[in-house]
């Protein structure tokens, strides 16, 4: 087992957060597009992250959203607070629409 200075061990786990928060704008980025790709399924596994983001569509509220399950879509219809509430459950949350 190699033990590392606590400098050393501060400077990777500032990096491993950078990566980690990288990756989930990577996979935010995807779902604004609509990309549903396989290998960022596994990046939001390894970094154990979930995003979301908000789409409404005549007064529709729905949340796309993924995880290192896969990618999903969960309508809401008319209920706005109620797609919001479910986005908290998250790390990261968006609005396609700036809403």
């Amino acid at each position: 087992m190699t033990i590392f200075s606590p400098d050393l061990q501060a400077e990777l786990h500032h990096i491993y957060l950078q990566e980690k928060h990288a990756a989930g704008q990577i996979l935010r980025l995807a779902l604004q597009q609509g990309f549903c790709l396989q290998d960022l399924t596994r990046l939001a596994e390894k970094y154990r992250i979930s995003v979301s983001i908000l789409e409404e569509h005549d007064g529709n509220y729905c949340v796309r959203y993924a995880n290192g399950d896969g990618f999903f879509h969960r309508c809401f219809y008319h209920d706005r607070q109620q797609a919001l509430s479910f986005m908290t459950t998250f790390d990261l949350c968006g609005s396609e629409t700036g809403l």
